[in-house]
């Protein structure tokens, strides 16, 4: 209730009966003067003045109101403190004054463009009071929050790893020397087997399909091998090991040799097999390289490892403060995740601790714990994630076509008035007529609010990951939107500008065709909507 009487209250500033009407013939408008008056001196001032007044009255109002809906009504205080920043952050009473000194000073048409200004970011802060927050609205925010935790947490599961292996190194450098030193030499001989492959590859390219197939067997398998060894690298560790994405890629390079000799296709099984050969010494120089790394390493080295872990459990813990400002902090997966990540941050606290003791070995397990907790954090967040998105995307599809639709309309009649103005455009003095002026910086102010609400849309499409196709399309439009904005505030009405207009208009009937067509697909066979469409 509290909330429609404020939007009614700012729509009667919207409104304001006389105060933003302009007339050049007004016999109130008094000679120019360039110092300010305490004391409007214009009927046009005046009413001016009074707008300015409940400017003032409404601030204050927004202030007292959140103060006594804070207990009761958290989401709406928090609504109109919001719309009180934005009006602080749109200079409104500031400017106010302004049009009123230009208004007794007769600078009728600075001041008309100025109330133009105004009277935007006027509807913009009603639409703010007035516009519940839908339900997918709190999703996709949702989403967003939670992908964004999520990268966080990953990132210091990586972080967590590599200290855990830093650890390792210095403490059983021994034993790590002597696993590096035996993966090198399983690399070393299977990098011998594959150059047998290639040069084997080159001499079967005139011999036929039966020998081609005995190359094919062979990298079979040397895949078999390389695949084995890569596997074992990567669940050591989590995959941290040098040369570990290296050998996956080779084995990768691998499969397709053998299924390009295979069918014949000598040349092309050759090309991959020297590919994978590639990644084979680049693993071997990474853990060659690696080799040297800890064989340099000293027992002095664990308290700088030491330090890093405090800081790391350090960025733990505040990650999880910030939490309470979460729009997902509510979730029983946010809690879940929350506390997973409180336990993370004390046992890196207790292996930072016992590095700093030179107690490496023991400080082992507390970092792989530590490791674990961020893992289950993340296992939460999936969770949830994926519960989200199974909610959102229909909503989402639904809430696209509405607001493309609508913005189609829109330009439409944009386009529509600017061909107008082109049309009847006149000239005084190389200048454009104010009248004309101020029809321009109307439309510039309607493009640049189409370009804000593909902007919406363009969110919507993030949030939702049905469309990477759709997504740059409507980046793009939004970039047109905001240069035809700009021509128009330059009185700029001409073909350019006309043209990119179409432009947009085609480019939002394209979008509405396919999401209609997509919509009629998953109709006619419900099981193509699990698959997201569009790109």
């Amino acid at each position: 209730m509290m909330k429609w009487m404020f939007g009614i209250y700012l729509a009667g500033l919207v409104a304001a009966p006389g105060a933003f009407a302009l007339d050049a013939t007004d016999p109130g408008a008094g000679p120019e003067s360039s110092h300010a008056r305490a004391v409007p001196e214009t009927p046009l001032g005046v009413r001016q003045a009074r707008v300015e007044r409940m400017m003032r009255e409404l601030e204050r109002k927004f202030t007292a109101l959140a103060a006594a809906l804070e207990k009761t009504e958290k989401e709406q205080a928090d609504r109109l403190i919001k719309a009180f920043h934005e009006s602080k952050k749109m200079l409104l009473e500031d400017r106010m004054k302004t049009i009123s000194g230009l208004l007794d000073d007769a600078k009728l048409e600075k001041a008309g463009a100025e109330q133009e200004a105004v009277l935007d970011d006027l509807k913009s802060l009603l639409e703010l009071l007035l516009t519940e927050e839908d339900e997918l609205d709190k999703v996709r925010k949702e989403i967003a929050a939670l992908e964004a935790l999520r990268e966080q947490i990953a990132e210091m599961v990586k972080a967590e790893q590599l200290l855990l292996d830093e650890n390792r190194d210095i403490t059983d450098q021994d034993k790590e020397l002597a696993g590096l030193e035996k993966q090198i030499e399983k690399v070393k001989d299977l990098i011998k087997k594959e150059e047998r492959v290639v040069q084997r590859s080159e001499d079967a390219k005139d011999k036929g399909l039966d020998e081609l197939n005995k190359v094919a067997d062979e990298q079979r398998d040397v895949r078999k091998q390389t695949e084995s060894l890569a596997s074992e690298m990567n669940n050591q560790d989590s995959g941290t090991k040098p040369g570990a994405k290296e050998m996956t890629e080779a084995s990768q390079k691998q499969q397709q040799a053998e299924k390009d000799l295979g069918q014949g296709k000598a040349q092309d099984g050759q090309k991959r097999a020297e590919e994978a050969l590639a990644q084979m010494k680049k693993a071997l120089e990474e853990l060659e390289g690696e080799r040297e790394k800890v064989a340099g390493m000293k027992p002095e080295d664990l308290d700088k490892t030491a330090e890093k872990q405090e800081a790391l459990a350090k960025q733990v813990e505040q990650l999880n403060k910030e939490q309470e400002q979460n729009p997902a902090s509510e979730s029983e997966a946010m809690e879940n995740a929350k506390q997973n990540m409180d336990s993370s941050q004390k046992n890196m606290a207790k292996a930072a601790g016992k590095m700093g003791e030179q107690q490496g070995k023991p400080a082992q397990g507390d970092q792989q714990e530590a490791k674990e907790d961020l893992e289950k954090a993340l296992a939460e967040l999936d969770d949830r994630l994926n519960e989200l998105k199974q909610q959102a995307p229909d909503d989402a599809a639904a809430q696209l076509m509405a607001m493309f639709e609508e913005m189609l309309e829109e330009q439409q009649k944009v386009s529509l008035d600017t061909r107008v103005l082109d049309d009847k455009k006149s000239k005084v003095d190389g200048r454009s007529q104010r009248a004309e002026k101020l029809m321009a910086n109307k439309l510039s102010g309607e493009e640049n609010t189409l370009s804000k609400k593909a902007g919406s849309a363009s969110d919507i499409i993030k949030a939702d990951g049905s469309s990477v196709v759709f997504d740059r399309v409507v980046e793009n439009m939004e970039k047109d939107l905001v240069q035809v904005a700009l021509w128009l505030g330059t009185q700029k009405t001409s073909t350019i500008t006309q043209e990119v207009q179409y432009e947009v208009e085609m480019t939002l009937q394209d979008l509405i065709e396919a999401m209609k067509r997509t919509q009629e697909q998953q109709a006619q066979n419900p099981e193509a909507g699990e698959a997201k469409g569009g790109g």
